[in-house]
């Protein structure tokens, strides 16, 4: 009876450590096109008097502060860096910064001095310095235009253009570059020019992955009924430039109201515009990292450790720079689900919308339109992508934001998203969840806080085990004496995934939780 004793207790010890020491993460980076983007921390990391185009360089790259050689090292391998506005034009105070003078395509010397030679050299050493840091490679902010367009009212001729792109889409391949983000310029909302460079670039350097975007206002219809698809001119350029690209870029925001107007304009572009076959036909929702990872989107990361908030120019109301161990659950989530092209899941929302608001004051936005006025976003309560809507239930904390989606994999991922609140507040409220999930023991992820969550799955689940992890950290833990099974159900508390979902956080970082579940 001892022996028998004994070898239960050392099986009992083996399988705990076991446990402990699982990781339901993989540890291979991911293929997914996300990317860490220079933008935020040129705008944000220094004194309000300095040029953001005149921060980019090689010692602040790479040196002093080092942007992308102290932060961001867990995750380094998964992301780009995009070089952003600014990276193939000369200082302020040594040539143009006119419109014009964008779209060369050629790594500025005066600002990368020890990238040397051809332009494909130049190219070619930025990024192997990139890969040397860690990362999956140099990404490249792009001009719609060639160099010199609009210059004394005088554009290239069409026949020399598609020679100057080809050249440009030649020199990224020869350099190993595979990321353009295709931005502003004086042909910035032409359809033609657009499918001109995704066509050029299938041609020439298929590696390479083009991101378009419509330029459109900061907000969405906020002098009418704050909804993205009221409003003629953004909608109008998502349709005309999203079903031919890779991925489509849902474009700049104010700070204070972020998420609800990214959320509507992901929404109505993922409902509304099809995709082209050559297309990956993926959508970007920036920073919102959380939104993107659990609608099965990408995200261009702009947060960073060095932003630096004076007091004429504090619009950070959500502390993302202090918030980055949310992308780094984002970004090890999507090793697990990748993002997928709108193509691959249906959409469906709430009647319910919510309305989000925000009093602008001067220097709280670039965006003068709306200083001294209260602008309202308005976007779907819940938002459901390849599975049945999510019953979202306000337990006296009001109601969040909340997105679901089922990759094509079969994994589930579920967010609860900030609001921006009447007061000037920005909080997530704890709402009650219940969620249909189908098969058992496909990974599951939890965004962001909830008072409880209830998971209906298709199967009995009062027998097995349930392991949960920080997708921040590299240990998962069993849970299942602290969930409440019952038939084919579980119910986590809302206690359960701040603890779980913050195991593994930075000390002094504020993020909200983030989850990975499995039940075997």
């Amino acid at each position: 009876m001892f022996s028998y004793l004994l070898a239960a207790l050392f099986t009992a010890n083996l399988a705990a450590q076991t446990n402990k020491s699982r990781n339901l993460i993989p540890t291979e980076p991911g293929s997914s096109p996300n990317y860490y983007c220079t933008w935020g921390v040129q705008n944000f990391g220094y004194a309000e008097e300095r040029s953001a185009r005149d921060q980019i360089a090689e010692k602040t790259v790479f040196e002093d502060p080092g942007w992308i050689t102290h932060y961001y090292n867990r995750i380094r391998g998964d992301l780009f860096v995009v070089f952003d506005d600014g990276w193939d034009i000369p200082l302020a105070d040594e040539g143009s910064q006119e419109r014009w003078a964008f779209g060369s395509m050629e790594l500025n010397t005066k600002r990368f001095p020890s990238c040397t030679g051809t332009p494909v050299q130049r190219l070619r050493q930025l990024n192997e310095k990139v890969r040397a840091a860690g990362w999956r490679g140099a990404g490249l902010w792009v001009a719609a235009q060639a160099l010199n367009d609009g210059r004394d009212g005088k554009e290239m001729d069409e026949a020399n253009l598609e020679k100057y792109w080809r050249q440009r889409a030649r020199w990224c391949r020869d350099a190993g570059i595979h990321y353009w983000k295709v931005d502003w310029g004086a042909r910035d909302d032409r359809e033609s020019f657009r499918r001109m460079i995704s066509r050029i670039v299938r041609e020439e350097a298929p590696e390479i992955i083009v991101e378009h975007a419509g330029i459109i206002m900061p907000l969405n219809h906020w002098d009418g009924d704050g909804r993205f698809f009221g409003w003629d001119h953004p909608s109008g350029l998502a349709r005309k430039f999203a079903p031919f690209a890779d991925v489509f870029r849902l474009y700049d925001t104010t700070a204070q109201l972020s998420t609800v107007t990214l959320l509507d304009r992901a929404v109505w572009v993922l409902q509304n515009v099809p995709v082209e076959p050559a297309a990956q036909g993926l959508v970007n929702t920036e920073d919102e990292v959380y939104l993107g990872a659990a609608l099965g989107c990408t995200i261009g990361v702009m947060r960073h450790p060095l932003y630096r908030l004076s007091d004429s120019r504090n619009n950070d109301v959500s502390l993302y720079g202090h918030r980055i161990d949310e992308v780094i659950r984002a970004v090890r989530w999507m090793r697990l689900a990748p993002p997928f092209s709108r193509a691959a899941a249906k959409v469906t929302t709430s009647d319910q919308t919510l309305a989000d608001e925000w009093d602008f004051r001067e220097k709280e936005t670039w965006y003068q339109d709306v200083v001294g006025k209260k602008v309202i976003q308005r976007a779907p309560a819940v938002t459901a992508r390849g599975i049945e809507l999510p019953e979202v239930v306000d337990a006296g904390d009001g109601l969040p934001f909340v997105v679901a989606a089922r990759n094509p994999n079969g994994a589930i991922s579920v967010a609860s998203l900030q609001r921006t609140l009447p007061g000037r507040v920005t909080r997530t409220p704890k709402a009650i969840l219940r969620l249909q999930a189908g098969p058992v023991g496909k990974p599951i992820a939890i965004f962001g806080p909830f008072h409880s969550v209830t998971i209906n799955f298709d199967a009995p689940v009062e027998k097995r085990r349930i392991l949960a992890q920080d997708l921040a950290g590299d240990t998962a833990e069993d849970i299942t004496p602290a969930v409440q099974r019952m038939g084919h159900s579980i119910v986590i508390s809302g206690a359960i995934i701040d603890r779980v979902g913050r195991a593994a956080q930075t000390s002094g970082d504020l993020s909200e939780p983030g989850l990975l579940l499995l039940v075997e």
